[in-house]
């Protein structure tokens, strides 16, 4: 009995490995992950029916109907508030078809991840 608690111990103390097309894609940018924070999946509509989803970063158009996996992240870049940043990354097809940026506790709250610098720039994000 006492091996299989600690097997079960052992894989509940495990975080999933973050993908590298993943772990490129937010380099790419500017942007490093620093853990795992959900996965989903949801159904790619017209911009304006995306109920939450905000997919307003990148073209949907091609991918209205599809499903897509939607994994959040936490990155390790902060606000100069000292509150968390996020990055969802959207796949169909095992192809990475773009993401979106949130902050935690600010309004809009959501931001294009390809302009780190302007976040920078605005006193939103500190400065590396």
């Amino acid at each position: 009995m006492k091996n299989w608690f600690l097997v079960i111990f052992f894989l509940a103390g495990c975080s999933p490995a973050i993908p590298m097309e993943h772990e490129e894609y937010a380099e790419a940018y500017g942007w490093q992950i620093e853990s795992l924070e959900g996965q989903e999946t949801v159904v790619i509509q017209k911009e304006a029916d995306t109920q939450g989803i905000s997919t307003s970063f990148f073209d949907t158009a091609p991918y209205e109907g599809r499903e897509a996996q939607v994994t959040t992240y936490k990155l390790k870049e902060k606000q100069v508030s000292g509150d968390d940043l996020f990055l969802s990354i959207y796949v169909i097809d095992n192809n990475i078809i773009g993401a979106s940026g949130s902050l935690a506790n600010w309004s809009p709250g959501s931001f294009d991840p390809k302009k780190k610098d302007e976040l920078t720039g605005e006193g939103i994000i500190e400065h590396e």
